[in-house]
């Protein structure tokens, strides 16, 4: 099957996006970072997007070119 370029696309702009978001709440000092955990949590949710959409280009690609499903993201290593 061919790959979806449009959802890989949609896909690495969000990676793109959550990125860029990131290094704006890493762009001040560490104290001032660190000072708020809401600093601490967005980044975090940003950083688990931008995993989640990795993963599903991973899946993808694998479901695509070797027409095999994966339960879940930690058995991408196995093909």
């Amino acid at each position: 099957m061919v790959l979806d370029v449009k959802k890989i696309k949609f896909l690495v702009s969000e990676i793109k996006e959550s990125t860029a978001d990131v290094r704006k709440f890493t762009g001040v000092s560490q104290k001032e970072f660190w000072a708020d955990k809401r600093n601490i949590l967005a980044v975090e949710h940003l950083l688990l997007r931008a995993i989640e959409a990795i993963a599903n280009i991973c899946s993808h690609i694998v479901a695509r070119k070797f027409k095999k499903g994966i339960e879940s993201p930690q058995n991408v290593s196995n093909y």
